[in-house]
């Protein structure tokens, strides 16, 4: 079964994922998809400021572009176990996910530079 995921996310990130699924050839939730599962496979590390809820706080991280994919169900359980263990929300789980790949894929590309 299919679900349907909705997510905050910043305008920049919301750009730059459907840049690259564009580049890659595949929809935006195909990328999503791909982002989680890379996210699931790995260390399933949050960003602190991601998990800051007060939006007066100097660290809080803007998430004003609404956004919405489509996950399988066991895709969907695995990120309720993250979600659970952070004490937050899947689509903070998503967002985590998708600043990864697509952090990483600019990176890969040589166009941001540490």
């Amino acid at each position: 079964m299919k679900n349907k995921i909705c997510y905050y996310t910043t305008y920049g990130l919301k750009i730059a994922a459907l840049k690259h699924a564009g580049e890659m050839g595949i929809e935006n939730s195909a990328f999503a998809n791909l982002a989680i599962n890379k996210f699931l496979k790995g260390d399933q590390e949050i960003n602190p400021e991601f998990l800051i809820k007060k939006r007066t706080d100097p660290d809080y991280v803007a998430r004003d572009q609404m956004d919405q994919i489509i996950i399988p169900e066991e895709t969907k359980a695995k990120l309720q176990e993250v979600a659970k263990r952070y004490k937050c929300s899947m689509a903070i789980i998503v967002f985590q996910a998708m600043y990864d790949m697509c952090f990483e894929i600019e990176i890969n590309s040589g166009r941001v530079q540490l």
